[in-house]
C-alpha cells in the first residue's frame, strides 16, 4: 500500500509547522473536553439504566447499547488520537493506528445510527401492539442488538482487507475513507457506505416517525371523563414524550455527524478536500462530540431518568417516589387510586 501523509507537509517550512501545532494545541482541547464528558456522561447513563425502573422498560436495551457504543470509542479510540497528536506524531495512510481509527470510529458511527434506526422501529412496533403491556422476545431484542454491531463493522472492513483504503484526513488528526480517490473501485466503496450508512438510516428513521406521528395521530380515546379516557390520555402523552426524547436523540446524532458526511461527499465529487487543515476538523469535531449528547436528553427529557439521576447523586431514594404524592383525605384516596392506573400505564410507555 502506498505511503502517503496528510494534506498538510508537516517539514515544509516553519510557519506551516507552527500552524499544524496550533491546531494540533486546539484540537487536542476539545477532544480532551468530548473524552471527559462522553466518558463520565455515558458511564452514568449505564447505571441508572441498570435500575429496576428502567430494567424493563422496552427501549433500555437499545439506550444501553448506544451508550456501550460511546464509551468503547471514547476508551479505545479517541485517547490513542489525543496522546498521537500531543506527542506531535501525525498519521500515515497504511499505518496500524491509521487503519484502527478508521475502522473504529466508522464501524462505531455506524453501530450507533442503526440503533437509532432500530430505536425508531421498535417504537412503531411496540405503540402498534393493543396490549397495555407490549412485549418483545428478549431473543429478538438480543438479535437486534447484535445487528447493529454486525452492521457497522461489517461495512468497515473493506479498507483493511483491500477494497478502498484508510487515509488521514486533511490534517492528519484521524483516518477516514479515502474520500479523494479517482479510482472506481475505491469509489464504489464510497457510494456503498454513504448511501448504506447514512442515507439508507435516515430514510428509515423519518419513515418510522411519520408512521409513528400517524399512528397516535390516529389512536380512537374512549369517552371524556371516563377511567379509560384518563389512561388512555395518559399513555398516549407518555408515549409521545418518548417519541420526542428519541427524535431529540437522533437530531443531535444526525447535526453532528450531517457535515463531515457533506464535506465528505463534496471532496468525493471533486476529486480533492473542500477545506484547509483547520476548517477540516471542525465537522470532524462535531461528528466525535456526538458521543456526549445522548446523557443530556435524557436528563431533560424524561423525568423517570432525571429522578433516578438525582437518588444516584444524593442517594436519597425517596426522590422518585415524592413524584407522585399521595394524600389522606377521601377525595386524595380516589385520586390517587386513579393516579396510580395513570402512572403505572406511564411507566408501561415511558423510558
Amino acid at each position: 500500500m502506498t505511503n502517503v501523509t496528510s494534506g498538510i507537509n508537516y517539514t515544509s517550512t516553519e510557519g506551516e509547522h507552527s500552524t499544524w501545532q496550533g491546531i494540533s494545541v486546539i484540537y487536542g482541547t476539545a477532544m480532551f473536553f468530548v473524552l471527559t464528558i462522553g466518558f463520565l456522561g455515558n458511564v452514568i447513563s449505564i447505571i441508572i439504566l441498570r435500575y429496576r425502573v428502567h430494567r424493563k422498560k422496552i427501549i433500555t436495551p437499545l439506550m444501553l447499547n448506544l451508550a456501550v457504543s460511546d464509551i468503547l470509542i471514547t476508551v479505545l479510540v479517541y485517547p490513542v488520537m489525543f496522546l498521537t497528536h500531543m506527542l506531535g506524531q501525525p498519521l500515515q495512510a497504511g499505518s496500524l493506528r491509521c487503519m484502527w481509527s478508521s475502522f473504529a470510529n466508522g464501524a462505531s458511527g455506524m453501530t450507533s445510527i442503526a440503533t437509532l434506526v432500530a430505536m425508531s422501529g421498535i417504537m412503531y412496533h411496540v405503540l402498534k401492539q393493543p396490549l397495555r403491556r407490549p412485549y418483545i422476545k428478549p431473543r429478538n431484542m438480543n438479535f437486534l442488538v447484535a445487528a447493529t454491531w454486525l452492521s457497522g463493522i461489517l461495512a468497515n472492513l473493506p479498507p483493511l482487507i483491500g477494497w478502498s483504503r484508510a487515509v488521514p484526513g486533511k490534517a492528519g488528526f484521524s483516518c477516514a475513507p479515502e474520500w479523494t480517490t479517482s479510482d472506481p473501485w475505491a469509489i464504489s466503496y464510497i457510494i456503498f457506505l454513504v448511501c448504506f450508512g447514512f442515507f439508507t438510516p435516515l430514510f428509515l428513521i423519518g419513515n418510522y416517525h411519520y408512521l409513528i406521528y400517524r399512528l397516535i395521530g390516529d389512536t380512537r380515546v374512549p369517552l371524556e371523563g371516563s377511567l379509560n379516557h384518563i389512561m388512555r390520555v395518559s399513555r398516549q402523552k407518555s408515549q409521545m414524550k418518548l417519541v420526542r426524547m428519541t427524535a431529540i436523540s437522533i437530531a443531535a446524532f444526525l447535526i453532528s455527524w450531517l457535515p463531515y458526511t457533506a464535506v465528505s461527499i463534496a471532496a468525493l465529487i471533486r476529486g480533492r478536500h473542500v477545506l484547509t487543515s483547520g476548517e477540516a476538523e471542525i465537522p470532524e469535531l462535531m461528528a466525535k462530540a456526538s458521543v456526549i449528547y445522548n446523557p443530556f436528553v435524557y436528563m431533560f427529557m424524561n423525568g423517570a431518568y432525571r429522578a433516578s439521576f438525582w437518588e444516584l447523586f444524593s442517594g436519597n431514594k425517596e426522590v422518585r417516589t415524592n413524584l407522585h404524592p399521595t394524600t389522606n383525605s377521601a377525595e386524595g384516596r380516589v385520586s390517587s387510586e386513579n393516579s396510580g392506573t395513570v402512572n403505572k400505564s406511564y411507566e408501561e410507555t415511558a423510558l
